[in-house]
């Protein structure tokens, strides 16, 4: 019965939300070293693992968010209360496992921005590199090409200079 408190619920639900963001971490880790190492079926598996990750982490996280609101009534604070100002009237040690693990999410949560930041920086400059190439390669495919009549038209094949003097 004890563990149907909101604060004992939170406890248990904060812990599980840290479990799920350090295994999405990993998760992530793993998906940027596919990238590195150019392999495609690793890679698809990590975002498939990833995927379901981030499922489980919206569910648990509306359940956290749920009993942080009901703890936050049964204290009495406002609505606009944040988290340390709800713990504070809890039994000491109760609050020191809530901080530890509210630090702790917030710490995996930057590091997983860090990795997504790596990713995104990894894969801009392969895209821009590529387009750099691609656009050397064939610089006709460049930008746009309009008809007459000022509407966009596709860009043929591999066009053509004749030379009609000679």
């Amino acid at each position: 019965m004890a563990e149907k408190t909101p604060n004992l619920r939170l406890l248990g639900l904060m812990k599980r939300e840290l479990e799920l963001l350090e295994t999405f971490r990993g998760a992530e880790l793993e998906l940027k070293n596919s990238i590195n190492e150019k392999d495609w079926d690793s890679l698809d598996t990590s975002v498939n693992k990833m995927n379901l990750l981030s499922i489980e982490l919206v569910d648990i996280e509306e359940s956290r968010n749920t009993a942080f609101h009901e703890l936050r009534e049964l204290i009495g604070e406002n609505k606009d209360a944040g988290f340390y100002q709800v713990i504070v009237h809890l039994p000491p040690e109760e609050r020191e496992l809530l901080a530890e693990l509210y630090r702790a999410m917030k710490f995996t949560a930057v590091g997983i921005q860090a990795v997504t930041y790596c990713i995104d920086e990894h894969v801009q400059t392969i895209n821009g590199t590529m387009h750099q190439i691609l656009n050397e390669l064939f610089p006709y495919r460049k930008g746009n090409m309009y008809s007459k009549e000022g509407k966009r038209r596709e860009i043929e094949q591999n066009p053509m200079v004749v030379n009609h003097h000679l």
